[in-house]
């Protein structure tokens, strides 16, 4: 099912990276789709030699942080670089796999990574990544839709491209807000598209705001206060609706108002399962 990419993976420690390629291909990865190297230097020696080969495949790049002669740091900054000098026919989607992953930069201007994974990492968490890929892929940074990706309709969603999608936190603590933030920015959401509202009053405005900007893309809304949920609804203008969440320690009424629901001490699977039924609603209302 995943014949669509090559995966180039970066880790200098044996035993990880034999625990790590069952996990690859567990999800669909073809054994001879992974190239393996021991460091950055020979991850982009891989990556150069795939310039050549079919440009209709996606690239991903696994990358360990500490690694002997290039770490995965510098090797990610040489393949941004050769990324601005146009001298990468296919540009790879930049993972990092480490368990330093909550001091990595991703997205936005100053991130060098598209999405981060802890280490070791389970099938789980590669499956995580493809989906994350392929929505990147077919959004048109890589390249145009590979031939197998699974087709390429409204209906599939593709126009949910997690970097795309405009975020309002509506929230009165800070703190539950800047962990909200975090967590989606672990998932590949872009930092820049985030507003932060501490008050009812911002949220109605920045859904107003969001729904006169021009943009058509999927526009969600994390309400950490169900009081709030009557003025928010009602901002549904019929061309941008937002896609709801409730937040809240008291839990979702119920009575429809709110699309899904997030527990208030939530993991990243939960978040990552709100944003599948965002996906699933937004290409349902195409």
């Amino acid at each position: 099912k995943s014949a669509w990419l090559t995966v180039v993976y970066a880790e200098d420690d044996e035993v990880f990276r034999e625990i790590s390629v069952p996990a690859i291909t567990k999800v669909g990865v073809a054994e001879e789709r992974i190239l393996l190297a021991a460091h950055g230097g020979e991850a982009l020696e891989r990556l150069s030699a795939l310039q050549g080969e079919c440009s209709e495949n996606a690239v991903i790049m696994l990358l360990d942080l500490n690694m002997p002669t290039m770490d995965g740091n510098t090797c990610a900054k040489q393949v941004r670089q050769r990324q601005r000098e146009g001298a990468l026919q296919r540009v790879p989607y930049l993972v990092c796999c480490s368990s330093g992953v909550e001091k990595v930069a991703i997205g936005g201007a100053d991130g060098i990574f598209d999405l981060t994974i802890p280490k070791p990492f389970s099938d789980r968490q590669v499956d995580l990544v493809l989906r994350h890929a392929r929505e990147w892929w077919l959004s048109g940074e890589g390249a145009p839709e590979p031939a197998g990706a699974g087709g390429g309709s409204a209906g599939d969603g593709e126009s949910f491209a997690l970097k795309q999608v405009d975020i309002i936190l509506a929230d009165a603590e800070p703190i539950c807000r800047m962990a909200l933030a975090t967590k989606l920015g672990l998932l590949g959401c872009a930092e820049d598209l985030m507003v932060e509202c501490d008050t009812r009053v911002e949220a109605v405005q920045a859904i107003e705001q969001a729904q006169q900007s021009g943009t058509e893309g999927p526009l969600l809304v994390f309400v950490s206060s169900v009081a709030w949920a009557p003025w928010l609804a009602a901002c549904a203008a019929p061309r941008r609706k937002p896609f709801l969440v409730c937040a809240s320690m008291d839990g979702d009424r119920g009575d429809g108002t709110f699309h899904a629901s997030l527990p208030r001490q939530f993991r990243q699977d939960d978040l990552q399962s709100v944003l599948d039924q965002g996906r699933r609603w937004w290409a349902a209302s195409r």
